[in-house]
């Protein structure tokens, strides 16, 4: 909790400096994919989704910060439907540069920090288990402006990686400014 209250405060003071800085969200829909490797084996897991909701400020033309949650909505399976694991929560902090490439278009990186709670359960026993983690998370995207507030966006994520295990996703989401 102190994390988030103190993102926010970090958020509110950012836009009180800079005048001209104006605060957006987005909703995104995500397609995700969770991979594992556990004693020399890789395991992979498909076709789980998750929803999106953005909160960033724009500091200068090329640089936002951005607070990110998602909540899992299907969980991903493995091959032969084995297990299934879904993204319960995720909390980010981003930091996003970004180049405009013509009128409408701009590129943009995140890079940040999540916390990620997943669960997993085991279709042929009894086991089920939930963890917390936190990870360094980075993607690209692209948006382009349908109006002067108003945007679709694309980009791919990895939200969280660890020695054995990543978890990523692409999102189709719809930008808008306050």
């Amino acid at each position: 909790m102190k994390k988030i209250l103190t993102g926010i405060v970090f958020f509110a003071g950012a836009s009180l400096a800079n005048a001209d800085s104006f605060l957006y969200g987005e909703f995104a829909y995500v397609p995700f994919n969770y991979k594992e490797t556990a004693n020399s084996a890789t395991y992979s897991a498909t076709g789980g989704t998750a929803a999106r909701g953005i909160i960033g400020v724009d500091l200068v033309e090329s640089l936002a910060l951005e607070a990110i949650f998602a909540s899992g909505l299907s969980m991903a399976k493995t091959t032969g439907n084995i297990a299934n694991i879904n993204l319960d929560r995720i909390y980010g902090f981003y930091v996003k540069p970004k180049v405009n490439i013509g009128e409408n278009a701009t590129l943009f990186a995140r890079m940040g920090f999540t916390l990620v709670t997943g669960s997993t359960s085991i279709s042929d026993s009894s086991f089920s288990g939930s963890s917390t983690n936190n990870s360094i998370s980075y993607g690209i995207g692209m948006s382009y402006k349908l109006s002067e507030t108003l945007s679709v966006n694309a980009d791919y994520m990895n939200y969280y990686n660890s020695n054995s295990s990543n978890a990523t996703g692409v999102a189709l989401g719809i930008g808008f400014k306050f």
